[in-house]
């Protein structure tokens, strides 16, 4: 018994009409995914170094 509320429970939130809008809304609340963790990555890489690099090398 406890298997089949489990099973209806995972169909519940992967395959209903609820469960996938809620999955799709919680993906794109903040914007494309890719876009989002890409911007992360960006202001998280240290640039410093590269920058002093390039400010030597137009010396």
């Amino acid at each position: 018994m406890d298997r089949v509320k489990l099973f209806h429970l995972a169909w519940d939130l992967t395959m209903s009409s609820f469960g996938t809008s809620q999955t799709l809304y919680e993906r794109f609340f903040f914007g494309d995914p890719v876009r989002v963790s890409s911007r992360q990555l960006y202001y998280a890489y240290d640039k410093d170094p590269y920058v002093e690099r390039v400010k030597e090398m137009l010396d």
